[in-house]
């Protein structure tokens, strides 16, 4: 163990990075978090997707609540609470959701506009670029503030639980630069988690009922950004991992992740149904029913000729340079 981590999942939704998160978090060393961008709306509200992974509400969690009260000591809040009101995301993600909790829109379409030079100036890379841009946009001066708290929040963690590595699974490729850019972390890494694209899409289309056509441009766009994003990261801070391979040979994906962040496999890791902590993240966290990992492959029965015909014109380039054929 080479000293304090921060691991961020990047990748598309429906790729089984809630999963792949769980299972990190159950090595001794590392916290895992859960989507911290959804962290604040759920200290806020109490529907069932508000709720920890280990069944409770996040302000009456035991884990939650020391994380709350190393904050509330670092921050000099006194007996406040500070994880309801700490700014780590954009607020403007609550708009999303209906009154049970589920995201009804994207915020790329709701604001198309909002952050262009925020985005920018995070796949260049320059921090004193950025730190002029946060001068004239109110949305960069949000976005460097982010970066700042979430530095903090990890640090609350590791103060809270003993543990040096921390894991956010916010998939945002944006969350991760923020980090690396405006915090005080200093050994910060990245899995890409990948998917096939074809069952990416398929998972959207029945969960979301979109069409093939905007589902196959979403996903291409998310990896063109996470490509860019990771451009100026350095190869031994970034890993590549396959849902498939996760899915099939979860030891030895693993095994292969330990050995990267300098700590021992540990047995417990595969059972992803031991108490954790997450936040945010694919409904089946809650779903203590499902304790079994399999590959799940749907969209070959469930994508017909036209749609697959669609999803090629459109990613089928992309899909190839991540890995997937024919």
């Amino acid at each position: 163990m080479n000293g304090d981590i921060c691991v961020q999942i990047i990748g598309s939704g429906h790729s089984g990075s809630t999963l792949l998160d769980m299972m990190l978090g159950g090595h001794s060393a590392v916290s895992s978090l859960g989507e911290t961008a959804y962290l604040r709306y759920n200290t806020n509200h109490e529907t069932e997707s508000d709720y920890c992974t280990c069944g409770k509400r996040v302000m009456e969690c035991p884990f939650w609540l020391a994380v709350d009260a190393e904050l509330r000591q670092m921050l000099g809040t006194g007996d406040r609470p500070a994880l309801p009101d700490f700014n780590i995301a954009d607020l403007r993600v609550a708009s999303l959701r209906d009154e049970q909790g589920r995201f009804i829109n994207d915020i790329n379409r709701k604001f198309p506009f909002r952050s262009r030079l925020n985005e920018a100036t995070l796949v260049l890379g320059i921090p004193p670029l950025r730190w002029l841009a946060g001068k004239v946009s109110p949305d960069v001066a949000m976005f460097r503030e982010i970066g700042r708290n979430l530095g903090l929040l990890y640090t609350a963690v590791r103060r809270a639980h003993g543990t040096p590595i921390i894991v956010d699974s916010t998939k945002n490729p944006g969350t991760f630069k923020n980090v690396w850019m405006e915090s005080d972390e200093r050994d910060i890494r990245f899995i890409l988690l990948v998917r096939d694209g074809r069952a990416v899409t398929a998972s959207r289309m029945r969960r979301d009922g979109y069409s093939m056509l905007r589902c196959a441009e979403v996903w291409r766009n998310e990896h063109l950004k996470r490509m860019a994003a990771s451009a100026t990261a350095r190869r031994a801070k970034r890993r590549i991992v396959h849902y498939e391979d996760l899915a099939t040979d979860p030891r030895g994906v693993l095994e292969g992740l330990c050995d990267w962040l300098g700590i021992t496999f540990e047995e417990g890791m595969l059972d992803f149904r031991a108490e954790s902590h997450n936040v945010g993240g694919n409904p089946m966290r809650l779903r203590k029913t499902e304790t079994d990992i399999t590959l799940d492959e749907r969209w070959r029965d469930e994508l017909t000729a036209e749609d697959l015909a669609t999803f090629d014109d459109i990613a089928g380039r992309m899909n190839e340079r991540l890995g997937y054929g024919a």
